[in-house]
């Protein structure tokens, strides 16, 4: 079974390390990797080959928007979903415009972020 590869970008440690423990709850998940920041992000893009980002928008250093639009230079099949505390339109509009292609409230995690990573990462 091909595994869909994920890296996690977020600024929160805690919040990352719950991520990981509820996305490895499915066998054909895989992460691959985590950042803190936008820029660390790009970085491990230069060597890893994920096939979806899950992508906070406010973090140090490099926010969501910019990591994203900077990442879909690189690599503009990869598919970038924004998760975040915010309900804020104008956050909810940067992040689409730059090219995110969901954008899911933290609190809303459950159920809804398998289900869009499948949608959006069909299988070979």
């Amino acid at each position: 079974m091909k595994k869909i590869k994920i890296i996690v970008v977020d600024d929160r440690e805690v919040f990352k390390k719950a991520l990981r423990m509820y996305l490895l709850k499915f066998e054909d998940f895989e992460v691959i990797a985590e950042a803190s920041d936008g820029l660390a992000f790009l970085d491990l893009l230069n060597h890893l080959d994920p096939d979806i980002v899950i992508m906070d928008i406010v973090m140090p250093h490099m926010d969501g928007i910019e990591a994203t639009k900077k990442a879909l230079k690189k690599k503009p099949s990869l598919k970038i979903i924004a998760l975040t505390t915010f309900e804020d339109l104008e956050y909810r509009e940067s992040m689409m415009n730059a090219g995110a292609c969901a954008y899911l409230r933290k609190d809303s995690v459950n159920g809804k972020l398998e289900n869009m990573i499948r949608e959006f990462v069909k299988p070979e």
